[in-house]
């Protein structure tokens, strides 16, 4: 599923008809009926794609009657993968508590970009180790103290330095509520966001990737001059 999108990467979408689909992905009779293919097959892809790949996927459904005939895949680049969370942590979070181990120890970030516990019998770990620590990392961004302080104590704060953590904020605290007014012909739509990031109109629309992209700017620029509603 992953290279059928990532051949589409720079059109930005892809269309197939759910048989042709099921056919290219040699799915058994079982997956066959449409509601066991859309949870054992789409569903679970489309989430392992988005944890794991440098794609950020979503589907939607074209019905022909009560018919599901085809799936539509809105197909971005993956800006919270593992890498680019590393590079971003290596470049603006250096020297700073990250995080606390097991057995409460400060985790941080060397400035030539190698994590090491900053307690007094300050240590780099191994890169083994480094590895699955900044994989727990990456799973746990959410929860890392550079990410909690941010916007509420400061509006030019962290958080607004970078578009990247700045969606990771809205995401983490501004699920499921109305974030912006935003006008789309001759009427308002409001935007909100999934907990997974993704931007939807409240209402129920379709939003196509350019708009969505356009919008981020509009929320983006609004924060950064402390005019966003949902920090008031």
């Amino acid at each position: 599923m992953y290279l059928l999108l990532k051949e589409y990467f720079k059109i930005g979408s892809r269309t197939f008809k759910v048989e042709y689909l099921q056919e290219i992905l040699k799915v058994p009779k079982s997956f066959k009926v449409y509601s066991e293919f859309k949870i054992k097959v789409l569903k679970r892809a489309e989430k392992d794609i988005n944890k794991f790949t440098d794609l950020d996927v979503k589907f939607s459904e074209k019905k022909l009657g009560r018919k599901v005939v085809e799936i539509i895949y809105i197909i971005r680049k993956n800006t919270t993968d593992l890498k680019t969370f590393i590079e971003v942590i290596r470049e603006h979070y250096t020297n700073v508590i990250l995080h606390h181990s097991k057995d409460n120890r400060p985790i941080k970030c060397s400035k030539k970009g190698f994590l090491y516990y900053g307690d007094k019998e300050e240590s780099f770990i191994d890169k083994k180790e480094a590895q699955k620590l900044w994989e727990y990392l990456h799973e746990n961004r959410e929860n890392l103290y550079v990410f909690k302080k941010g916007l509420q104590e400061n509006k030019t704060h962290v958080y607004l330095t970078n578009i990247e953590f700045f969606k990771e904020y809205l995401k983490s605290n501004f699920a499921h509520k109305k974030i912006i007014d935003v006008k789309r012909g001759d009427r308002v739509i409001e935007i909100s966001l999934f907990p997974n990031g993704k931007l939807y109109d409240m209402s129920g629309e379709f939003l196509e990737y350019e708009e969505i992209e356009k919008i981020w700017g509009i929320i983006y620029g609004l924060a950064k001059e402390g005019k966003l509603g949902v920090f008031e």
